[in-house]
């Protein structure tokens, strides 16, 4: 498991790595809070994450509308293929695409 937040004068980027459990939500949602509290365009890249707990989904998805209402872009990157497929069955990939439809 590995959450790491990267900033620059462009903006952030977060990487996800590994499996995000329950455990690591108060780490998420810290790095999170930090974005949101400093909005620039965010980047998640998670195509190395092998799976993501929902309450990860949760974060991701206010995070996504707490930039949104800044009018700061959040841009994912593909996830690794079989959480794409996840997200996709359960109907969160087109939730955490429409936050954000560029």
């Amino acid at each position: 498991m590995s959450l790491q937040l990267k900033t620059n004068s462009k903006g952030y980027r977060l990487s996800l790595s590994g499996t995000i459990g329950f455990e690591q939500m108060q780490e998420l949602l810290q790095l999170a809070q930090q974005i949101a509290q400093e909005p620039k365009p965010t980047t998640v890249e998670w195509e190395n994450i092998e799976s993501i707990h929902y309450a990860g989904i949760q974060v991701l998805l206010s995070l996504c509308k707490s930039l949104e209402s800044a009018q700061v872009p959040l841009r994912f990157k593909d996830p690794a293929p079989q959480l794409h497929e996840q997200l996709k069955q359960f109907g969160l990939w087109q939730a955490l695409m429409s936050c954000n439809p560029n």
